[in-house]
């Protein structure tokens, strides 16, 4: 009995060990994060991100604002600071430009 007492005590002590020296002790390992799908639409294609369509504008290059065409304002200016532009309400603001108060830039 003495013998089957100390087998078994060895082999706990072996068990206990193992984690202690680096053996088998599989808890302190560090698992990766697995990598996220991008996400897709129900037709089954990816998600893309939304870019502004670009739209036709009316610019004063005096005023430095946009109207869209059909502004009531357009019709008012003189035809030498009138420019048309197809583009984005974005690309127009980075150049300064600045939305009409009557039509919105075409809001």
């Amino acid at each position: 009995m003495a013998r089957k007492i100390t087998a078994l005590a060895l082999a706990l002590l072996l068990m206990l060990g193992m984690g202690a020296c680096g053996g088998a002790d599989l808890s302190a390992r560090a698992v990766p994060e697995p990598t996220p799908e991008p996400f897709e639409d129900p037709e089954g294609e990816p998600a893309a991100e939304e870019t502004p369509a670009p739209q036709t504008f009316v610019l004063n290059t005096n005023t430095k604002k946009y109207h869209d065409p059909s502004c009531p304002s357009v019709d008012e200016m003189s035809e030498k600071n009138k420019s048309v532009y197809e583009g984005t309400r974005e690309e127009l603001e980075s150049r300064g430009y600045v939305a009409c108060k009557r039509c919105g830039g075409g809001a």
